[in-house]
């Protein structure tokens, strides 16, 4: 400071209680937009009315975390900026992280940035200037403000924050330099601040496959509707509610086409749009049992986690007749790599592919001779597989004979929660149990899933504790697709206990057996269709770039798939693909020290 009376002005504004009001009303008093933007002047919640609700409740003491998606053209990256800066003006003050898919555009972001403070006086008396104000770091009052790219871990995990903003969630990497996704590894920066605020916003990608999608679905799950004018019933506005005439080209359908009302279909055009947008609101869903979204019969709370959903059609600067416009070429391509961009950038929604996987029938074509809870006489060696959920164990002995060819002959449940003995126990009396002869040889359980965590009642893992007492009968398994090997001891558990598993390898295999016509897999002959349809409950989907995503099918439960994967991994592991099995008649006492890892 240049004089003792800015000093003490300063130090007056850093000390003075802040005033009650939400980031959108400081952005109407001190965000202005330059001269060269297509609106210059003061920021106006009236322009873009759909980001009041999301101020709010970004200012709420409550909210832990927001998830906002929607399409482009409607205002998200200056919302993204507004929140923190109204935090750093009127307090509680905390470091801010700022997170973006690419260096490019962490850079266009941090720039865009600077200027908007520097148009915002009392913002820019309280940046520090000289060393410390650079590209991707500001100070603000002796607080941090940062800017990273996803793909850094170093960047990521080398300041704690109180706020941390991650734009475009899906064009961020799954697995940064094998630390993890982006968002867990943001939520671990802000473990520190007892008030701290994770933002995650995007435009939609792929249904099923998408990051934000799965971030919106874990929330309050709002979704943006307007009120018809005619039947004067509220709906969300979608991609297919737009109508042409038939066999029209992309200009005569923007001229001579229309918006079907979802309720009523009376027809909605962009004259109608203004008075549409000022009276839109906010109303929450559900995600039915097909995975689509209905709307909730009465209002709820937002909870720790405030989600939001609104299509490209609550864009005031894109119009109904470009809209039409663009969706109707973009259909005449019949072109997916030109219909996704479209459906995701103007309209704010999903692209819905369907991925490949057999036919559920398909697993009824491999049934052998034996029927469920009976092994095939071909088995020279039995598996278990165990898959943790919250309130049961989901388990399926997995039969093997030579040359690796298998049969699932048994499955159930195991019900209660495993953060207690009493599901443990009646797993370990399975250790006992025998099929025509055969006792079970070794068993593998699922650890992605810690059972009533707590870091100071329950430090220990429960599965691996279990899998401890079982003297080498048992290994713990974790997925991890990213790894080369299909399986490897992981370096976590100085015990070898624990495996990680790369399980798109094995999905691949089972999804092979059952489409050709061998009998490398089988199942029992009065085998039901809940069982098949869990074998196939998951699909191979092509992401943008050309990269593999296996992706569960809404309302399949994939459990029993997941405990075939971890049978034939564990039987790798034992190395039976390369050698039999035990002999038929050998003891358990045999099986164990014949085949114990590391033996």
């Amino acid at each position: 400071m240049s004089t003792l009376a800015e000093s003490y002005q300063l130090a007056r504004t850093i000390a003075q209680p802040p005033p009650p009001r939400h980031p959108g009303q400081w952005a109407e008093q001190y965000y202005r937009f330059a001269e060269g933007d297509p609106e210059p002047g003061l920021y106006r919640q009236s322009r873009v009315p759909l980001w009041s609700l999301v101020f709010e409740l970004a200012s709420h003491p409550r909210t832990r975390e927001l998830t906002v998606v929607t399409s482009s053209q409607q205002g998200k990256t200056t919302a993204l900026l507004i929140i923190p800066m109204h935090r750093m003006h009127d307090g509680p003050r905390v470091p801010v992280m700022f997170v973006a898919p690419s260096k490019e555009l962490v850079k266009s972001i941090a720039e865009r940035f600077s200027a908007a403070v520097a148009r915002c006086a009392p913002l820019s008396r309280l940046m520090a200037g000289g060393r410390r104000d650079r590209v991707f770091e500001k100070f603000f009052a002796r607080v941090r403000f940062g800017f990273a790219w996803a793909g850094s871990k170093i960047q990521l995990r080398s300041h704690p924050v109180g706020i941390a903003i991650v734009d475009e969630l899906d064009a961020c990497p799954e697995n940064t330099e094998g630390e993890g996704h982006i968002s867990v590894l943001l939520a671990a920066r802000t473990k520190n601040y007892i008030a701290s605020l994770q933002i995650s916003s995007g435009t939609p990608t792929i249904d099923g496959a998408s990051a934000i999608q799965s971030s919106w679905e874990a929330g309050s799950r709002y979704v943006r509707e307007w009120q018809c004018p005619h039947c004067e019933d509220w709906y969300q506005p979608r991609a297919e509610h737009l109508r042409w005439p038939d066999g029209a080209d992309a200009n005569r359908a923007e001229s001579h086409g229309w918006l079907a009302c979802g309720c009523c279909g009376a027809t909605i055009d962009d004259d109608a749009k203004p008075n549409l947008l000022a009276r839109a609101r906010w109303w929450p869903y559900d995600i039915d049992a097909d995975g689509i979204p209905q709307p909730c019969a009465e209002w709820r709370d937002s909870g720790l986690h405030a989600s939001f959903w609104a299509t490209g059609f609550f864009s005031p600067w894109v119009t109904i007749k470009e809209l039409r416009r663009r969706l109707c070429a973009a259909y005449r391509t019949r072109d997916p790599a030109q219909l996704q961009p479209v459906l995701n950038t103007y309209f704010g929604e999903w692209w819905s592919v369907r991925g490949d996987r057999p036919e559920w029938e398909r697993v009824r074509s491999k049934v052998g001779t034996f029927s469920k809870g009976q092994s095939p006489d071909w088995t020279r060696g039995i598996l278990l597989a165990v898959d943790v959920q919250r309130d049961r164990l989901e388990w399926q002995c997995v039969a093997f004979g030579e040359n690796y060819q298998h049969a699932s002959f048994d499955w159930g449940v195991l019900f209660g929660n495993p953060e207690y003995d009493d599901v443990w126990l009646a797993l370990s009396a399975m250790r006992t149990k025998a099929y025509r002869g055969h006792r079970i040889a070794r068993c593998i359980v699922d650890s992605g899933y810690r059972p009533g965590y707590d870091h100071y009642l329950r430090p220990e893992h429960k599965v691996y504790a279990w899998v401890r007492g079982q003297a080498g009968w048992a290994v713990a398994y974790k997925g991890n697709s990213q790894q080369r090997e299909t399986a490897r001891l992981s370096k976590s558990q100085a015990d070898g206990i624990l495996f990680l598993v790369n399980p798109d390898h094995y999905k691949s295999m089972i999804y092979a057996n059952i489409r050709n016509d061998s009998d490398q897999y089988q199942v029992p002959s009065n085998v039901d269709d809940e069982f098949c349809k869990s074998l196939v409950s998951e699909e191979l989907v092509a992401m943008p770039g050309g990269r593999m995503l296996w992706r569960v099918r809404r309302g399949e439960p994939n459990h029993q798939l997941d405990c075939l994967v971890m049978g034939l991994a564990l039987a790798s592991i034992l190395n039976w693909q390369q050698s039999p099995p035990p002999p038929r008649h050998a003891t358990p006492k045999q099986i164990d020290t014949s085949y114990v890892l590391g033996r």
